[in-house]
């Protein structure tokens, strides 16, 4: 039994590492991200949340003195100053939108290894870009709390547990 109680709180203590984390997601684009840079008056914001557990961020896409509408835009795989494939497109359309990062992508995501990238007509590979910022927002959730009263009330139970069977050990010598 008492291997069991061992085992089972080095279980429920792991635990509470797995539990999702949520990010809050900031970019600033502007031609002078752009590689090579654009000479643009154009300017945007992409900002949302990240939750860690499905991949799924929540944006919202804001764009102002673009050279013309834009006809597309999405997330990239690169550092700052490094062009890279597309992992994901971003709705231009209406705000917010749901967007879901590849397993394969969400370290980068998470790393300042992405851009956002917004195209128009007169700038085909790009008018305004910035790097993905994620910063991870402190804050316990029920899963959280549940899993901390878990591992408390196991530990308490332990404790009695093991004190009481040493007590009627000693009893019986």
């Amino acid at each position: 039994m008492r291997k069991l109680l061992s085992v089972l709180f080095v279980v429920f203590s792991m635990v509470g590492g797995f539990c999702y984390q949520i990010y809050n997601i900031s970019v600033t684009l502007s031609g002078a991200n752009e590689v090579p840079p654009v000479m643009t008056m154009g300017s945007g914001t992409l900002t949302g949340t990240y939750n860690s557990a499905t991949g799924d961020a929540t944006l919202n896409l804001n764009t102002s003195n673009l050279s013309g509408a834009p006809v597309a835009a999405h997330i990239h795989a690169g550092a700052a100053g490094v062009n890279g494939g597309i992992i994901v497109p971003l709705n231009i359309v209406s705000n917010p939108f749901v967007i879901n990062i590849p397993l394969a992508n969400r370290t980068d995501f998470l790393s300042g290894n992405t851009y956002a990238n917004v195209h128009t007509v007169n700038f085909p590979g790009g008018e305004i870009r910035g790097q993905v910022i994620a910063s991870l927002v402190v804050v316990p959730t029920l899963t959280t709390w549940f899993i901390f009263a878990l591992m408390l009330a196991i530990s308490i139970l332990g404790v009695i547990y093991f004190r009481n069977g040493v007590m009627a050990r000693d009893n019986i010598r």
